[in-house]
């Protein structure tokens, strides 16, 4: 989810640099089989009539959005942010699956001045702080117009994403999870497309340059191939945020840069192969010194057992592992490094 929050941030970002005052909302809490998580956020650009992101499944946006295009849900951008629940038996839309959701509504202008609460700097700075590879948790005081950021720039994350407290929300928002896929074969390929439909920035690098360039199916893909996996996963994908799915089907490409993932704290590390491979790739992987507990991280044969032969199978068995592995990440309490504050 980090990634499609991010896009739909960089979108009210785009909307206010050009000058187009618009609305951020967030689910703040769900009860039942709600469409989409706590965090999901929703950007409406009433000049251009455009919705970037969603909060349910379109059974809210309807209503919610008609209220917010006729502008009577704000008198202006310094006002607090107003909450609202769709679901049964309360005043909002009853919802199909007869889940319940609370949503935050925040007006952001143009203004550029420090001072502005939800004004274009605000926003540039959140960004700015993802960008830089910091955890940024921004706070919203539900009965005035104060907001904050709390940012951390440690190896410790916090996964949950809404932090509620009694009189405001932590809201958390940190760099897109990215996948790299070591090797380049028609299961990358096909894994490609899947694995951004979810959610990661995904990275193809492969050294072999003959077998590369042999590769006519993927002459519209980049690949890295100017480097070693092993060595790009040292420089790039040691955090938390990061996956790791070797896929050449071959121990000279495949084993040093799995070596090298277990060691870091990607939240998912990967490779293909049959049972008799996955062991010996552990033995080899214990005499290069890796220890037992990190050897175990490793997902081997990787994907869930669905019965997959084909590339296009394999990559739907992996894409539902790497699902499942991310919704069971643990909840860590939040340390704050640092605070900036506007009143």
């Amino acid at each position: 989810m980090n990634t499609q929050r991010y896009q739909v941030l960089l979108k009210l970002k785009e909307c206010l640099e050009a000058g187009r005052p618009a609305f951020l909302v967030t689910v703040l809490e769900t009860w039942g089989a709600s469409p989409r998580p706590a965090g999901s956020i929703l950007v409406f650009d009433p000049s251009a009539n455009k919705v970037y992101g969603s909060v349910s499944g379109g059974c809210v946006e309807e209503e919610l959005l008609r209220d917010l295009y006729a502008g009577t849900t704000f008198s202006n951008a310094h006002d607090a942010p107003i909450l609202t629940r769709f679901g049964r038996d309360l005043s909002g839309l009853s919802l199909p699956c007869g889940a319940e959701i609370e949503l935050m509504i925040e007006e952001f202008s143009c203004s550029e001045s420090k001072h502005e609460t939800r004004g274009i700097t605000h926003v540039k700075e959140l960004v700015r702080a993802i960008d830089e590879g910091r955890e940024v948790w921004r706070s919203v005081h539900f009965d005035s117009s104060l907001v904050g950021f709390e940012t951390r720039s440690g190896n410790e994350k916090s996964y949950s994403v809404v932090n509620r407290l009694a009189d405001k929300v932590k809201l958390r928002y940190d760099r897109p999870d990215r996948l790299l896929l070591i090797g380049l074969s028609d299961v990358s390929l096909a894994l490609l497309p899947l694995a951004e439909s979810i959610g990661y920035e995904v990275q193809i690098c492969d050294p072999r340059h003959e077998h590369v360039a042999r590769q006519t199916s993927a002459q519209d893909i980049s690949v890295v191939s100017n480097v070693l996996p092993d060595d790009l996963v040292y420089a790039s994908y040691m955090d938390e945020n990061c996956a790791i799915v070797a896929l050449a089907h071959d121990p000279r490409v495949d084993d040093l840069a799995v070596y090298a993932g277990l060691q870091g704290q990607a939240h998912f590390v990967g490779a293909m192969g049959s049972q008799r491979n996955a062991l010996l790739r552990q033995n080899r992987l214990q005499a290069l010194g890796l220890s037992s507990d990190l050897r175990q991280r490793l997902h081997a044969p990787v994907g869930v057992q669905i019965g997959s032969r084909t590339p296009s199978e394999i990559a739907i068995s992996i894409v539902a592992q790497l699902v499942q592995v991310r919704s069971q990440r643990v909840k860590m309490p939040l340390q704050v490094n640092s605070v900036a504050t506007y009143a």
